[in-house]
């Protein structure tokens, strides 16, 4: 069984000798140009290699970097360390809230 190309365009496409490119075809061409990023498979029987994710370990150390960087932004102007859900002492001062 054939795969089938969907297209939303409303032009009715008459089979010619000649293709014009129109918007319809662009689309379809776009569409299917597409289909090997998020399938390796298609990707590998095309000739192409999918694209190398970094180690989990670079990725642990880049959010780490970021979220120790985020932490420190945070108590300098808030003066409050949210790891440890405490206020610091500097501009603010906190008091605690009775629910």
């Amino acid at each position: 069984m054939g795969k089938y190309l969907r297209s939303s365009c409303k032009q009715q496409q008459q089979p010619s000798k000649s293709l014009k490119p129109n918007s319809c075809s662009r689309e379809v061409a776009a569409e299917h140009a597409g289909e090997h990023k998020h399938n390796p498979a298609a990707a590998a029987a095309a000739g192409r290699r999918p694209p190398l994710s970094p180690p989990e370990a670079e990725i642990e150390a880049f959010f780490a970097a970021a979220e120790l960087a985020e932490r420190r932004r945070f108590a300098e102007k808030y003066n409050y360390d949210i790891a440890l859900d405490r206020p610091l002492q500097g501009r603010y001062e906190w008091e605690p809230v009775s629910t």
